[in-house]
């Protein structure tokens, strides 16, 4: 009779030592212990987790997002990988940083006029390749160790992007006379790569070492 149940039931009476025997990895092994060693791109105790942005690469600051790129400002394509070319460039505004005091000679932009304050009354100008495209408001009295936020009036529509774009900064005496300060140019293609917000712009070599932030938006 022992025979007969030795030969019936030899699971039960000799169960198996392996610790796998019951152990589904999915994907993954078992690493002979019990423990499931699961393959790049899945996780859990069972391999049960797959990451679907395994071996997803999203170029240019893209990020995955269930196994699709999401791309940045300007980016397109299945990884990001194809830059587009804005059609144009919206300046919102000029923040003056700082400006220079005094004319080269020294004296106040304003010591000409009569019982007016030494200091400028600033406005900036927007040109693309040399014509002018607008106007912010005016700040008066201004000085030079203060930042001035001088907001376009109204914005300008820089379109298309190509040719060079300046930003002038001036001291506004009145609608029929406007000194200008100091400036800079620069060319919006070369920023399309990284479409910043913000355009910094400042020389040390200019003698009257103007610093402004260009505030942008870039519309496709």
């Amino acid at each position: 009779m022992k025979n007969l149940l030795f030969l019936l039931f030899p699971v039960l009476l000799f169960p198996s030592c392996d610790p796998c025997a019951n152990v589904n990895c999915g994907p993954g092994t078992c690493d002979g212990e019990g423990n499931c060693q699961c393959p790049d791109g899945y996780s859990g105790d069972r391999c049960q987790y797959y990451d679907p942005c395994h071996n997803v690469t999203c170029l240019n600051g893209g990020n995955c997002v269930d196994g699709r790129c999401q791309c940045p400002t300007g980016y397109t394509g299945t990884n990001c990988q194809i830059a587009l070319t804005p059609k144009t460039m919206v300046i919102e505004k000029v923040v003056v940083r700082a400006y220079p005091r005094a004319r080269q000679n020294g004296k106040g932009w304003d010591a000409l006029y009569p019982g007016s304050s030494d200091a400028a009354d600033l406005v900036a100008e927007v040109k693309k390749d040399g014509i002018s495209k607008g106007y912010s408001f005016y700040i008066t009295n201004c000085l030079a160790n203060q930042d001035y936020h001088l907001t376009m009036n109204p914005k300008v529509f820089y379109q298309p992007v190509n040719g060079k774009c300046e930003i002038m900064l001036h001291d506004y005496d009145s609608a029929s006379s406007i000194e200008f300060i100091g400036g800079y140019y620069f060319y919006p293609l070369e920023y399309t790569k990284s479409f910043p917000s913000i355009i910094t712009l400042y020389n040390d070599n200019t003698w009257h070492k103007i610093r402004m932030d260009v505030h942008v938006t870039w519309l496709f």
